[in-house]
């Protein structure tokens, strides 16, 4: 209204002629002036109207995550763009990541783009809520900030939902693999890696093109799409990382909605963090199981299941189980020897009048049996999948495959501590029929390395060694690589190399 106003001059104030009446000028001035203004409220309404969908995501420290997020959305998906809108929703705004997230958002002047700090509840359900609840338009997109839709995704998604209007389904699209020649749509409802659910087996891209869109019992949550009045809502009290995926999906089915995979929308995520060990939000086991015991009593189910399971891996022990279901709801932190706050020693909080108790250790040997009985399942799981490149995505610390600078020779001795860091990383590498000594340091991980061995067995020659290292380490001059990790390593192994 202020522009139409200058560019009249100020001639929209009304003004009146010597007689009193009101002057030509002004009568034409104020006709223009309603007829903009007007057709302005038209044309905010028609695009307000054209906007059906929302693409919002929820982020903890990863910038880069969002920012090639938005723009290969800005860069391939142009068109399609015009119809949507953008939100971030930060959930730890005032990092040095969330400041520059919000910079970013600033010099990409994209009309409808919304940025949110949300620091109420730390985790992946709370702020994806936020996602859904802030919306204004029917539909929306929550994605993880670092995934990448496939060329001709989006228009095809806004068609299908302008075409079908299938307001009570929970829409996902297809996890595309890294080399871009297999796909995964659905989960199985089994537990592994510390999660309810396990990808089906992949079909290949040709196959994908050929399928229709179909119900799934549920997915992965890095991509969903839902119309905003029917979404039933995650737990409130969720609260860290896991647990929605087959929780969400049922609550679907109860209200009379069902779950469809559109196979024509397809996405590539990326897996892990590049430089970081962990994620870099605060998360803990205890976290993870108690947002599963939530949604299983909320549904229903048997928590029995997740008692056998946490406890039997060792995830969880059975004075802390218990001391988590007495009261799920307030007890949202587990009991611990130290007081936490936000992962982090807070000394604030002692005094000499505290009484912190002290949690029971498992006895040596009960100890080692729980680790052994962890590592056994961990290698019946490897056996299953039977592909290292999809063990590394799943298990190894760099979830991918990483590239080396140099090449490997045929003859490669690996002395390390953890068998799915590098030396599943050397495996990975290795040339065919090459000849691979493992000599571990962890005897515990004796199962996964056999595990590892069947897969590689026919185009690799993998022998292997735990604990008594200096004996089977026989330096000769056929050996043309050595590949150390260093890290927990003792300084007779050292002393022997430094000789050699």
């Amino acid at each position: 209204m202020k522009n139409h106003q200058n560019a009249m001059g100020g001639a929209s104030t009304t003004g009146t002629g010597h007689n009193g009446s009101k002057s030509v000028h002004s009568v034409i001035a104020n006709a223009t002036h309603r007829q903009t203004q007007e057709q302005d409220k038209e044309n905010s309404h028609m695009a307000n109207a054209d906007k059906i969908l929302t693409i919002g995501m929820a982020v903890y420290d990863d910038f880069n995550g969002v920012y090639f997020t938005i723009k290969s959305l800005q860069l391939y998906h142009a068109e399609p763009l015009k119809r949507c809108k953008i939100t971030v929703v930060d959930n730890n705004p005032t990092s040095p990541e969330g400041k520059a997230i919000q910079e970013f958002l600033k010099k990409l002047e994209l009309p409808d783009t919304k940025y949110i700090p949300y620091i109420e509840r730390i985790g992946t359900a709370a702020p994806r809520e936020e996602v859904i609840l802030s919306a204004d338009t029917p539909w929306v997109m929550v994605c993880d900030p670092h995934i990448f839709l496939h060329p001709g995704s989006l228009d095809y998604l806004l068609n299908f939902l302008e075409s079908n209007n299938p307001t009570n389904a929970l829409i996902s699209g297809a996890l595309i693999s890294e080399e871009g020649k297999r796909a995964w749509l659905y989960m199985y409802p089994k537990w592994r890696g510390a999660l309810f659910g396990i990808w089906a087996d992949a079909i290949s891209v040709e196959e994908l093109d050929k399928m229709e869109p179909t119900e799934i019992s549920a997915t992965g949550l890095g991509l969903f799409v839902c119309y905003r009045d029917f979404w039933p809502g995650f737990h409130p009290q969720h609260k860290g990382f896991g647990g929605e995926e087959f929780y969400i999906h049922e609550k679907y089915r109860r209200r009379g909605g069902y779950c469809l995979a559109l196979p024509k929308v397809r996405y590539s995520h990326r897996f892990g963090y590049s430089f970081r060990r962990n994620a870099p939000y605060p998360d803990k086991w205890y976290y993870r199981i108690r947002n599963y015991v939530l949604e299983f009593q909320e549904l229903g189910w048997d928590i029995s299941e997740i008692r056998d399971y946490y406890i039997g891996h060792g995830y969880i022990t059975p004075k802390d189980w218990q001391y988590l279901i007495s009261n799920p709801a307030a007890h949202d932190e587990p009991p611990s020897a130290i007081i936490i706050e936000k992962d982090k020693w807070n000394p604030a909080n002692f005094g000499s009048q505290d009484q912190v108790p002290q949690v029971q250790q498992p006895q040596p040997q009960q100890q080692y049996e729980t680790q052994f009985q962890a590592t056994q399942k961990l290698a019946d799981e490897i056996s299953e999948i039977k592909d290292l490149t999809e063990i590394a995505n799943r298990y190894s610390p760099q979830k991918r495959k990483v590239e080396f600078p140099v090449d490997l020779g045929n003859d490669i001795v690996v002395v390390s501590s953890n068998v799915l860091d590098l030396p599943l990383q050397i495996l990975l590498n290795a040339k065919r029929d090459a000849s691979v000594i493992l000599l571990s340091t962890n005897v515990f991980e004796l199962p996964i390395i056999h595990a590892i061995s069947e897969v590689v067995e026919g185009h690799i020659d993998l022998r292997f060694q735990t604990n008594r290292l200096l004996e089977i380490y026989k330096p000769t001059t056929q050996i043309n690589t050595l590949a150390l990790d260093l890290k927990n390593q003792d300084e007779s192994l050292l002393s022997f190399l430094e000789k050699f």
